[in-house]
């Protein structure tokens, strides 16, 4: 997505209270809470199981971590030069943000970078992209992989894809033979689909192939803008700003939806159009019926990202003219869930003695802590971290070939549950561990929040 509007302040709102595909919500969404980012936005990248929300601020050269369980900023990450793409590794603790320029200025050396940051121990990689220095002005990203990230270089007409193996990071250059064009990728990460900003063109491109061969899609008389594209959840239709949604196969038109949307947003039943006029509209994915509209409650901004939020808990936005995150207050019915998915797994034996412990808790509209216990001992008696609101915590240096017992325990508004116990073995000795490009990974550093 992309905003053709800029201003000097800018708007998360996150927003619950969504209809169901069949029936008009029974109550309107809700503001929920406001944060100053301190500067433009660009994108949002959000992990629902740690309830977190990572938005670019290019203006300030960081990223901005919210928590959507308290309600505020916890910490700015400093990247480099006008961050301005983001996404989540599936892990949730693996950022990538793509580096650029501003429109009108080149970036660092001339050439697009992408800073990956290991959210656990403050670990960073920086790649370069490309000598072309056309080509990153406001980059997007996008994960198709666990070891395949692409970067969108619009204003040059081409994207690169960085691929992460044994011997390091490769680089590949795309060209899409369309300039200043907006991507999407379908929902299986297979399709790209690339609309024209200044004029209505699109084209579609196989990324499972070797060598992806760009192919023009013809479009209807009634497409008149398509510097906005979103693509259904089954990956069928292809929604476009000036309000059709088209068949992602021949590009005939399929359906419709209002015309001049600022941003798409989809789940598995819906899509949610954000309008000029700071409104949502909802619209059955598969028919096109329009069952829902509200306003977002912060004045008419234009819509610059949208997040949808899974099982039609809410949504987030990035929008303009004023910063703020919109939350309903939480709602506790019932005491927490008991963690589960532990990393390392039950059991594991050679773990790295600088490991990272991670568990997993199910979403909740509840602001939840968690106390990290660890210990040589059953039941462990050492607690390692103390009301962290992340679900993650470095373990420290343990001793190598020893036995480990860790558990988690939740707390909410409503009660406390205490996760099992796991174990893990260390591994007998220690040899040095490398990141994405060969370098040595810092063993000592800080993960910046305090949680350990």
């Amino acid at each position: 997505m992309h905003a053709s509007s800029r201003s000097k302040r800018f708007l998360i709102c996150v927003v619950s209270g969504l209809a169901a595909a069949t029936a008009r919500a029974q109550d309107p969404p809700s503001i929920q809470s406001t944060i100053e980012l301190g500067g433009l936005g660009g994108r949002i990248a959000y992990d629902d199981g740690s309830r977190r929300a990572f938005v670019t601020v290019p203006m300030r050269d960081e990223v901005v971590e919210i928590s959507l369980r308290t309600h505020r900023i916890e910490r700015r990450i400093a990247v480099g030069e006008h961050p301005y793409g983001v996404a989540l590794g599936d892990d949730g603790r693996t950022l990538f943000v793509a580096l650029g320029a501003p429109p009108g200025r080149t970036g660092r050396g001339g050439r697009g970078r992408l800073e990956i940051v290991d959210l656990s121990n403050d670990d960073r990689t920086s790649i370069e992209l490309s000598d072309d220095s056309s080509g990153f002005v406001d980059p997007e990203l996008t994960v198709l992989a666990p070891d395949r990230v692409l970067v969108n270089a619009a204003a040059g007409g081409f994207f690169v894809t960085v691929d992460f193996g044994p011997d390091g990071a490769a680089v590949r250059r795309f060209d899409l033979a369309l300039l200043d064009a907006t991507l999407e990728i379908s929902p299986d990460r297979r399709s790209l689909f690339a609309g024209g900003r200044a004029v209505p063109s699109l084209v579609r491109l196989d990324l499972s192939a070797a060598d992806p061969v760009v192919v023009p899609l013809a479009l209807p008389a009634s497409v008149s803008d398509t510097s906005h594209l979103a693509s259904s959840p089954d990956g069928q239709w292809l929604w476009v700003r000036s309000g059709q949604a088209l068949d992602t196969r021949t590009g005939l038109q399929v359906g419709e939806t209002v015309a001049g949307a600022h941003g798409f947003g989809a789940n598995a039943d819906l899509v949610f159009v954000a309008t000029t006029l700071g409104e949502i509209e909802v619209f059955v994915s598969a028919t096109g019926e329009r069952i829902d509209a509200f306003a977002l409650g912060c004045g008419p901004l234009a819509v610059v990202d949208l997040v949808v939020l899974p099982a039609d808990r809410g949504f987030i936005v990035l929008a303009d003219d004023v910063v703020c995150v919109l939350a309903r207050a939480p709602d506790c019915p019932s005491a927490p869930s008991v963690p589960d998915s532990p990393s390392p797994p039950p059991a594991a034996l050679f773990v790295p003695t600088d490991t990272v412990l991670s568990w997993r808790s199910s979403p909740s509209t509840c602001a939840e802590t968690f106390d990290v216990w660890l210990d040589t001992v059953d039941p462990p008696a050492a607690r390692v971290a103390v009301g962290t609101t992340i679900p993650f915590v470095r373990a420290g240096s343990l001793d190598p070939g020893v036995e480990y017992f860790w558990r988690v325990v939740t707390t909410n508004a409503t009660g406390t549950v205490a996760g099992p116990t796991w174990t893990f073995r260390t591994e007998p000795c220690e040899w040095p561990r490398t990141n994405f490009d060969g370098a040595k990974l810092q063993r000592d550093a800080p993960l910046g929040r305090g949680d350990t």
